[in-house]
């Protein structure tokens, strides 16, 4: 992701009318995140539950260095975005420890948003 763009999530992140909740579940919540006036550049900003995931897993990430969810997601978007030049923008991703999102504290995946995709229901 463009620096610029993390930059002013982290100077924006705290005011909740930027936020439109895309999808919620299992501990993880995907929003739109308007970076400037309505209309203007979004980007996709994807939370997760840093306590997620049974006391065994969580002992590993912290002991051993086991890969978050966060971590494995965004890791395998990074590779699919570097193999596959095809892809229709391109995309860029951080990642934050332990930050506030919508007054949860959360670990998050700063992803460019391609706009409205069509999406296949689970």
């Amino acid at each position: 992701m463009h620096d610029h763009a993390a930059e002013q999530w982290l100077a924006l992140k705290d005011e909740p009318q930027r936020y439109t909740l895309l999808r919620e579940y299992r501990g993880k919540c995907v929003y739109r995140f308007a970076l400037g006036e309505p209309g203007g550049h979004t980007l996709i900003v994807k939370t997760w539950d840093p306590r997620r995931g049974s006391w065994l897993r969580r002992i590993k990430r912290t002991l051993v260095g086991e890969l978050s969810g966060c971590e494995n997601e965004i890791s395998t978007l990074q590779y699919l975005a570097g193999a596959s030049p095809s892809l229709n923008a391109p995309l860029g991703f951080d990642r934050f420890t332990d930050v506030s999102v919508m007054g949860k504290v959360c670990e998050v995946g700063l992803i460019s948003d391609l706009g409205d995709c069509e999406t296949v229901a689970g």
